[in-house]
């Protein structure tokens, strides 16, 4: 056989490998998008007949309202000496 024979059969085999394996995939990842839309559906309908168990209760709550004080202590007689003052403001600096 020629060189050339040759090298027609390697790249033809190469690519009958590549595209059978490109089927392959294609048919698993289809086989594994069923499953998950098998799955779905399964969860949907277990899910549809559990919500079918809930009885509704229609009941009528009557609230008070409640008002609450709330008182904010003022500190109006709180002095501070000028040394305790400066203190202070020496803290924020």
């Amino acid at each position: 056989m020629s060189e050339r024979i040759k090298l027609a059969i390697i790249v033809l085999s190469v690519i009958g490998l590549l595209a059978t394996g490109w089927f392959v995939r294609g048919w698993y990842e289809g086989s594994q998008e069923k499953k998950r839309l098998e799955t779905a559906t399964i969860a949907a309908n277990a899910a549809a007949e559990e919500i079918k168990k809930i009885q509704q209760k229609n009941t009528v709550i009557e609230h008070k309202v409640i008002y609450d004080t709330f008182t904010v202590p003022v500190y109006k007689e709180c002095k501070h000496s000028p040394e305790s003052y400066k203190s202070i403001l020496e803290l924020f600096k």
